[in-house]
């Protein structure tokens, strides 16, 4: 076995896009590396990514694992007792130790809402008052953290809600942390893997949430004294016979909670009576308490089993306040369960043997703060294919032999898959002077397209409105385009859609440039004009009085489906280039770097042109890579408005877009600004890289 690497969310992201390239269904497993027997798995389902056009684009798995574009299957109740107990080598019919067994499984309930896949449930009269409209703090008991209902906070309700962590809390965590580490020396002596794993997933999940609230996450966070509570004293061994006859040295089962519940008491003595103050707890008992003394619960169902085995769960969710989509990355789901059991893996079901192991410890790994910081797991990537594999995630694979035939020459990529050139081969297709140049409004096409898909049937007098067009003669270029690659008929003084037209519709009114492009490649004339752009050196202008009276709509068409670009005052470039995110976020910040001079701000549509002239990126793939590595937090992007520049408003784009659900050719200027982040004058750009 090769040693394991330190990798971060953002580093695993290529591995994990070839795990799935081959394998869009990928299965996920968790070891407990002490109570579970030699070499065994416990299975935890099947997740399933959709990638936004083809499977084997690398740069668009990875931008699908990075979004969450995903869909998890767990296993059934039943069947996750059979895999615990097969790991475990639990003997059947002993009823204690099976209910044991699903108090471990139990703990699998909260995976789904610290990751945000899934929410707590509250109370209703809790839920009457999210979001909160005043500053509120919430004092957390332990619940509250192995539960999921802090990550739930830190999330959705900050920065209104603070959360403040009683000391005895902490106190909880450590000592199951230390429990934990006793049973695991212990192991072979006791014999005791089902309190080792209650142990091992309440401690090390504990540690883990409370760690990223306070490293990770905008939200405050207040640490008040463990010992500050007027009962200290009640639990202290006493000389004085009196108290000695009290009995009030001996302990009771509720002096923790007592503890969480004097520390609200403490903050409601030092907070106006405008400052909300509730208590975070899954536990009745404490809810009640809160109550019989003024304080006011924040209370939700602490999680079962049921609640995460045998369910579906997507990364795509929805604010459950806002409505807008929020995504859970892959990563962040892997780096829950590996801090959960201290092992997991994720491996293809389908075609080459691929497989990521991660680990948050293992006996022969050191540990350091500095990946608390980073938030950084051992990770080695393994690929049974090929004669050599990385033991780094992040590190570029070289592709064996095998694997490229398997791939097909529609499909190759270079090694690093840093550069894909899109449309078919240039050694088969005809050149575009070898076809018969047609001459149209690609704009109009766009509209004749989507109103003969929706009617299936227009008459020549409906076709000449949708064209704007008054003679008949003028819209046969734009039949033969269609009829070229079998997308329209002619009959009977009507056109007619065929199956073929109603891919390309979907297309356009989907606003995809690539979607559009790859169902265009059906008619020929495209096809050799994909084929031409994309064999041509990237940088290199291409000249276009080659295409005659028709540069027009072959420049446009090129444009809108992504295959090149006209850069004002230099000429028409090639645009083939798709990059992975990662690879995408070392070019953007080389670039703006090249362009910065004297101050930090560059023009926002200088930056999309010189991707365009140096690496062949299409600047509405740069808008939407930038996007994704902003979100993810690969790039801090920083804009500038001004007043727009009309003396650069020569420097357009034709893109495709879909207003109102109707697809249309719009023209944008890249030096305005509202190109890169659309409603605003984001007309200066500042990148910087972070570290991670």
């Amino acid at each position: 076995m090769n040693s394991p690497k330190l990798t971060s969310k953002r580093e695993v992201v290529a591995d994990l896009a070839k795990v799935f390239r081959d394998s869009p269904q990928c299965q996920i497993s968790i070891r407990e590396d002490t109570a579970f027997q030699a070499q065994e798995f416990m299975s935890l389902g099947a997740m399933k990514l959709f990638p936004r056009q083809s499977n084997r684009d690398l740069a668009r798995i990875e931008e699908a694992v990075h979004l969450g574009m995903f869909e998890w299957q767990t296993p059934e109740g039943e069947d996750a007792l059979r895999e615990i107990k097969r790991c475990v080598e639990a003997p059947d019919g002993d009823d204690k130790q099976d209910r044991d067994l699903r108090r471990v499984l139990g703990l699998f309930g909260p995976i789904a809402i610290r990751t945000h896949l899934n929410h707590p449930i509250f109370d209703a009269n809790a839920v009457q008052s999210m979001p909160f409209s005043t500053p509120t703090t919430l004092v957390c008991d332990t619940s509250g953290i192995l539960h999921g209902a802090a990550d739930f906070v830190a999330a959705y309700l900050a920065p209104a809600a603070r959360i403040k962590i009683p000391g005895v809390v902490h106190m909880e965590l450590v000592n199951m942390a230390d429990r934990f580490l006793k049973l695991m020396r212990h192991r072979r002596k006791a014999k005791k893997p089902i309190p080792l794993l209650l142990e091992h997933f309440r401690s090390q999940i504990g540690l883990r949430v409370l760690l990223q609230l306070e490293l990770h996450t905008d939200v405050e966070i207040e640490h008040p004294h463990l010992l500050g509570d007027p009962l200290r004293s009640a639990f202290q061994n006493e000389s004085e016979q009196e108290l000695r006859d009290l009995n009030l040295s001996v302990p009771i089962t509720s002096y923790v909670d007592r503890l969480i519940l004097e520390t609200a008491r403490q903050h409601q003595l030092q907070t106006p009576p405008s400052h909300q103050l509730m208590l975070l707890t899954s536990d009745q008992g404490l809810a009640k308490m809160a109550l019989a003394e003024g304080i006011r619960p924040l209370h939700f169902r602490s999680t079962q089993s049921k609640t995460f085995f045998g369910n579906h769960f997507s990364g795509v969710t929805f604010h459950p306040f806002t409505g807008d989509l929020c995504r859970t990355s892959i990563p962040s789901v892997l780096w829950d369960l590996t801090t959960l059991a201290g092992m997991a893996r994720i491996e293809s079901i389908e075609g080459p043997k691929r497989r990521l192991d991660f680990w948050a410890m293992r006996s022969d790994l050191v540990w350091s703060t500095q990946h608390l910081y980073q938030d950084l797991l051992w990770a080695e990537f393994i690929d049974r294919t090929s004669t050599s594999f990385s033991t780094r995630a992040g590190v570029q694979e070289q592709q064996s032999q095998a694997d490229n035939k398997t791939d097909g020459a529609s499909d190759r990529q270079d090694s690093d898959h840093s550069k894909s050139r899109l449309g078919p081969a240039t050694t088969d297709q005809p050149s575009p002077t070898k076809l018969r140049l047609l001459s149209f409004r690609v704009d109009r096409m766009i509209a004749l397209i989507d109103s003969l898909e929706t009617h299936q049937t227009l008459g020549i007098e409906k076709v000449l409105s949708v064209l704007a067009l008054t003679r008949e003669a003028r819209a046969q270029e734009y039949l033969r385009f269609l009829k070229s690659g079998n997308a329209a008929l002619e009959c009977d003084a009507s056109w007619a859609a065929t199956p073929a037209l109603r891919s390309i519709a979907d297309a356009a009114r989907s606003g995809d440039m690539q979607e559009l492009r790859e169902n265009l490649l059906a008619i020929p004339v495209f096809r050799a004009l994909a084929a031409q752009l994309t064999a041509h050196d990237i940088g290199s202008a291409l000249p276009l009085h080659r295409f005659g009276r028709a540069q027009g709509t072959y420049s446009t068409l090129a444009e809108i489906t992504g295959l090149g670009v006209r850069v004002h005052g230099k000429g028409f470039y090639s645009t083939p280039t798709t990059l992975g995110i990662g690879e995408f976020c070392e070019i953007a910040i080389k670039a703006y770097e090249k362009l910065r001079l004297e101050s930090d701000w560059i023009a926002t549509g200088q930056w999309f042109e010189q991707l365009v002239l140096e690496n062949g990126i299409h600047p509405v793939t740069a808008r939407r890579q930038l996007q994704v590595c902003s979100e993810t937090g690969l790039v801090n992007r920083m804009t500038e408005g001004s007043t727009p520049q009309t003396a650069y408003d020569r420097h357009k784009l034709r893109i495709l877009n879909v207003v109102d659900g109707v697809p249309c050719v719009e023209t944008v200027y890249l030096y305005r600004g509202d190109f890169l982040i659309p409603g605003t004058a984001s007309s200066s750009l500042k990148l910087e890289g972070i570290q991670s």
